[in-house]
């Protein structure tokens, strides 16, 4: 966004693949836990205290394709799951 508004020259502006993203709610695993089973995932946990209905986190997930996309969600859905 900053490069635009300076008139800036962009970069590339391709799309690095398809993505999905994992919400955490209610209760999230540790950080080490999803690098474990997804070594790609970029984890975003907000810090925030676990209680039932509250978003914890997220974890994002890029892949070149939608068969790398859905190996990768279900070794991560084991972890998320449970989350409420």
């Amino acid at each position: 966004h900053m490069r635009a508004v300076a008139s800036m020259a962009l970069g590339r502006t391709g799309a690095r693949g398809l993505c999905a993203m994992v919400n955490l709610v209610g209760r999230a695993p540790s950080a080490a836990e999803i690098l474990a089973a997804c070594p790609d995932a970029h984890v975003h946990l907000y810090g925030k205290h676990a209680r039932a209905g509250r978003k914890l986190g997220h974890v994002t997930l890029v892949a070149p394709d939608q068969a790398t996309l859905d190996a990768a969600l279900a070794r991560l859905d084991p972890l998320c799951s449970w989350a409420v």
